[in-house]
């Protein structure tokens, strides 16, 4: 629940205050360039779908140990059929 606390304008304080030093000893630096790049384009709606996202997969995650933990019949094949449909999902979400 850390990203849900975590405004774009809270978002581009943290990469600039991790970034400054780094950015200034080498300028060309394409990590920390990037991390500036992304803190500037973050915005509300990436992070309720960021939110959405690690929640659902955690969610999954769960459901997926607890039916392994149960012994549950196709234990095998259920773990692998909801990964992709999370990944069908989330393609569909962006």
């Amino acid at each position: 629940m850390f990203n849900h606390f975590l405004t774009p304008k809270r978002m581009s304080k943290l990469i600039a205050l991790i970034s400054k030093n780094e950015l200034l000893e080498d300028p060309q630096d394409f990590v920390m360039s990037y991390l500036v790049y992304f803190s500037h384009t973050f915005s509300m709606s990436m992070q309720h779908f960021t939110s959405f996202y690690l929640l659902s997969h955690g969610t999954i995650k769960i459901f997926m140990l607890i039916l392994l933990w149960r012994k549950v019949a196709l234990n095998c094949q259920l773990p692998i059929v909801l990964c992709q449909l999370k990944k069908l999902v989330t393609i569909f979400l962006l």
